[in-house]
């Protein structure tokens, strides 16, 4: 059985750019 299917990872990659970029729009706004 696999530990991370590639949608898991996808996700997990996509929801970190996210937050990353929510993190720094917010920064930017500031």
């Amino acid at each position: 059985m696999k530990f991370l299917s590639l949608e898991n990872i996808i996700s997990l990659v996509a929801l970190s750019l996210k937050g990353t970029v929510k993190f720094l729009a917010s920064g930017l706004a500031h």
